[in-house]
């Protein structure tokens, strides 16, 4: 369809933009040793930082998200977006965001709080209202982040809660299995 095109050339885009972002300077944090994560995040905290959003970002992977790359951009790329877009409804010395990534087991937790101002919080039971389309037609971003967790089998709770926008996500780790078509080497990404 065409919404879920758009979508995927996005997260195409974001990977192309993204791994150019990988020579940043040594000095710049990392956050984690896989890189094109660690590029989504240095990017979206350096976009914060401009936008005066006071940032926490904590990651404890022991071994890369088996995410592939479309579904690892699309995901922290929406929800890095979203919280960014919720935090500029706010002045300046009320913005902030805290992104939490860990592993326990096999499973992946990842949480995203962000400020925002309750009024610009737009929905209908779980159906988010974009403010990019002046709230009248679900965004794009949070349901290609719930089509992503369900791909996973995931778990996830979204939504505002005591003055904030909440986001907790719970995912299994995918197996990755490789096939050969021809002379193109495949990997094909599967919840265990």
């Amino acid at each position: 369809d065409c919404a879920g095109h758009r979508d995927q050339q996005r997260a195409l885009d974001t990977i192309t933009k993204e791994k150019k972002n990988l020579h940043l300077s040594s000095t710049v944090q990392q956050f984690c040793k896989q890189e094109l994560l660690d590029s989504i995040l240095r990017y979206s905290e350096a976009e914060a930082v401009r936008e005066g959003i006071r940032t926490e970002i904590k990651v404890r992977l022991d071994k890369n998200l088996l995410l592939d790359d479309i579904d690892l951009c699309a995901l922290f790329g929406n929800l890095l977006e979203n919280a960014i877009a919720g935090c500029r409804t706010l002045p300046q010395n009320r913005r902030w965001l805290t992104l939490h990534i860990s592993r326990v087991g096999d499973m992946t937790i990842i949480t995203l709080d962000n400020s925002c101002a309750a009024e610009s919080v737009h929905c209908q039971g779980n159906v988010f209202f974009s403010s990019k389309r002046a709230y009248r037609e679900a965004g794009i971003g949070v349901g290609s982040i719930c089509d992503i967790v369900a791909k996973y089998q995931g778990e996830i709770e979204i939504g505002p809660r005591n003055g904030m926008f909440s986001v907790s996500i719970l995912l299994q780790d995918a197996s990755v299995e490789s096939v050969r078509v021809g002379d193109a080497q495949l990997e094909i990404y599967a919840a265990k």
